[in-house]
């Protein structure tokens, strides 16, 4: 397998990346480190880019069918390779994104006034995803243990 070196430095200030030239919009400050989304400094891997650019050549970019040897056979491999778990296809569901799958899953298994626990400081949209589909939260916040010098939950 190809090793990657993840501590290249990589900058995208400057690229109208939401992680960086987006902080100031949404918090109103600048020079805060971009904790609150899920994005990476890291270059992608050149297979990566390879493989778009071979797709980007084929020049038609219409609906693609997901549900194939493709697509389930590096995931089913996986999860033999990393935890000895077998999968089969049926065991394999597509989310179209996290939000739209955690805000489903709260759908299904709260109703309306119920409470779901959050972590926080967290993800800024989750206390909107919950407060939209009409749930309280129950917040339960990190505390920094002083004299331990970790944080945890309390």
């Amino acid at each position: 397998m190809t090793q990657f070196d993840f501590n290249k430095t990589t900058s995208r200030e400057g690229t109208y990346s939401v992680q960086y030239d987006g902080t100031e919009a949404l918090f109103g400050a600048t020079g805060l480190e971009p904790f609150w989304i899920a994005d990476m400094d890291i270059e992608t891997p050149e297979v990566i880019r390879d493989a778009i650019k071979k797709r980007l050549d084929n020049g038609i970019f219409g609906y693609t069918m997901w549900q194939n040897e493709r697509f389930y056979g590096p995931i089913i491999n996986w999860w033999k390779t990393r935890f000895n778990i077998s999968l089969n296809e049926d065991d394999i569901h597509y989310a179209a994104s996290v939000l739209y799958t955690v805000g489903e899953v709260m759908r299904q298994t709260t109703s309306e006034g119920d409470g779901v626990i959050l972590t926080t400081p967290s993800y800024n949209s989750f206390p909107n995803l919950i407060k939209g589909n009409d749930r309280k939260i129950v917040e339960t916040p990190l505390v920094y243990d002083t004299e331990k010098k970790t944080l945890f939950k309390y």
